[in-house]
């Protein structure tokens, strides 16, 4: 087997470990978006809606 065979395996775990990191990253970034439009419409400390939300 030659060292090319040998590095394939290798590489592709890599780029496999980037891809789930990304896809971890994209999910933490979308749920952060989700939680500040929240707070942007909603009182943090009550959860009802407030005066810009009722205003539109």
């Amino acid at each position: 087997m030659s060292i090319v065979g040998i590095q394939v395996p290798f590489y592709v775990a890599g780029v496999i470990i980037v891809l789930l990191q990304n896809h971890a990253i994209n999910a933490r970034m979308i749920r952060a978006e989700l939680d500040n439009r929240d707070l942007a419409i909603k009182d943090a400390l009550t959860g009802l809606p407030n005066r810009i939300f009722l205003q539109e």
